[in-house]
């Protein structure tokens, strides 16, 4: 809305996702469908992401991935279609697992489209 501010649409975010992640919580969601998961999703990358990754990771380069989304499922997209590279690191809304596996919160604070600038600097 362009009558809403940074700062009030920033706490609307915040409610939506936290109401987005409780949601995800009461699915019970495991750890291991997670692959299934992704595999079976419509996630896709833009033409050369493989290459670009690759060339990074062959000229020692790092590579911070910013990311609104859940860091979960980013990295699990990323391996199942270009692989792991060791110099990829992802900054993002990490799930946390009980010790059955089972999705019972996400890291704090709530990283999203309005404050993911500053997620960095954490």
């Amino acid at each position: 809305s362009p009558t809403l501010s940074h700062d009030e649409k920033a706490v609307l975010m915040d409610e939506w996702w936290e109401k987005a992640h409780d949601s995800l919580i009461r699915s019970n969601v495991r750890r291991e469908d997670l692959t299934t998961m992704v595999r079976e999703s419509t996630i896709t990358f833009r033409s050369g992401i493989g290459e670009l990754m690759k060339f990074l990771v062959d000229r020692d380069v790092p590579l911070c991935i910013v990311s609104a989304g859940i860091a979960d499922v980013l990295s699990e997209a990323i391996s199942q279609d270009v692989g792991t590279f060791g110099n990829t690191s992802v900054v993002s809304n990490v799930m946390q697992f009980d010790e059955s596996g089972v999705l019972c919160g996400f890291s704090e604070p709530v990283i999203h489209s309005y404050n993911k600038a500053g997620a960095v600097d954490q």
